[in-house]
């Protein structure tokens, strides 16, 4: 069972740190009869490179050289097979210089590729992209008491008990979020690590603490947030 949000917090906040790959277990592409430790990767020869054979290396410009990684192919555009140097501001992705001079992304504002990932790992876990997947979409305010349905997503307690309510009637359950049918009431699962996450974001950001998850009496039809 696929926990949605869960997933899209942890892939956000990944996205903030330094991968963990290109820390260490990275070995030198030419050292075939014993492994030796990576110093450096040329994204043009797509192999990573000990000290003795970093010495060797073409010093040419188009050599561009990171640190150790395993994921070199992704640095690389896959219309142009140019290193990906730039990061489109408008678009939101990672460009070469080609993407920007004569690509789709031509004219579009673009930072260098190395202080755009800086800019991100500076940015706090809570970011605007962050809260917005620690929003319930019944009430759409941040979860309180997070649970799961079994399609994968997430909503408080209290709103979808509310939504299930008025299904009892008619015998049909579904998923606010992808309308996936459910032969009988389902079972709702805690989701703790969710849970623990909103609750940090609610005790650092104390603005986002509103009265949520409470739907309004007289909307039987279908439930709406009361104020």
């Amino acid at each position: 069972m696929k926990n949605i949000n869960l997933h899209n917090v942890a892939e956000r906040f990944l996205f903030t740190q330094p991968d963990p790959v290109e820390i260490s277990g990275i070995y030198c592409t030419y050292c075939v009869d014993s492994p030796v430790p990576a110093v450096k990767s040329c994204l043009m020869c797509e192999a990573s490179l000990c000290e003795k054979h970093l010495r060797v290396h073409s010093k040419s410009s188009e050599h561009v050289l990171s640190d150790p990684s395993t994921s070199l192919k992704k640095r690389k555009c896959s219309v142009h097979k140019k290193i990906l140097e730039y990061y489109c501001t408008e678009d939101s992705a990672c460009i070469c210089v080609s993407c920007s001079l004569v690509g789709e992304h031509q004219g579009h504002r673009v930072e260098i590729l190395d202080e755009a990932s800086e800019k991100k790992k500076g940015k706090p876990m809570a970011s605007a992209d962050l809260k917005d997947e620690l929003l319930c979409s019944i009430c759409l305010h941040t979860y309180t008491d997070a649970v799961m349905l079994r399609c994968g997503h997430n909503f408080c307690r209290v709103c979808i008990d509310c939504v299930l309510d008025t299904q009892d009637e008619s015998g049909v359950y579904t998923c606010p979020e992808c309308r996936e049918e459910f032969q009988e009431r389902p079972a709702l699962i805690k989701n703790i690590n969710l849970h623990n996450v909103a609750e940090h974001l609610l005790f650092t950001q104390p603005d986002l603490v509103e009265i949520s998850g409470i739907c309004c009496t007289y909307c039987v039809d279908s439930p709406v947030p009361a104020v």
